[in-house]
């Protein structure tokens, strides 16, 4: 996963983003990978930290929960360019909608 991120930045994640070199690697460009732990994992969270990660995630979630449910099921575009336009477009629809 290319990340673009600012040093001291938290990247929320689920639990099959937990890759102990990838979290090794973002803690040397300065960010904190904070992901939700398996079941069997050797390494867990503390309680703490995954409250932490359940309030966050469940913002992501229902906001991306949001947005899936408003697309239509076909888009038809015939470049590139139309359907990001489009999408585009439907992402400003849903934010205008949630304003007003």
């Amino acid at each position: 996963m290319a990340v673009d991120l600012p040093p001291s930045s938290d990247l929320y994640g689920d639990s099959a983003y937990l890759n102990q070199e990838q979290k090794e690697w973002l803690a040397s460009e300065g960010i904190r990978l904070k992901a939700a732990t398996k079941n069997n994992s050797l390494v867990k969270n503390t309680w703490i930290e995954e409250l932490e990660n359940k309030y966050y995630r469940k913002r992501v979630e229902n906001t991306f929960a949001d947005l899936t449910a408003k697309f239509p099921k076909k888009i038809h575009a015939v470049t590139s360019e139309g359907l990001l336009l489009k999408i585009l477009l439907y992402v400003i629809m849903i934010i205008l909608d949630k304003q007003f």
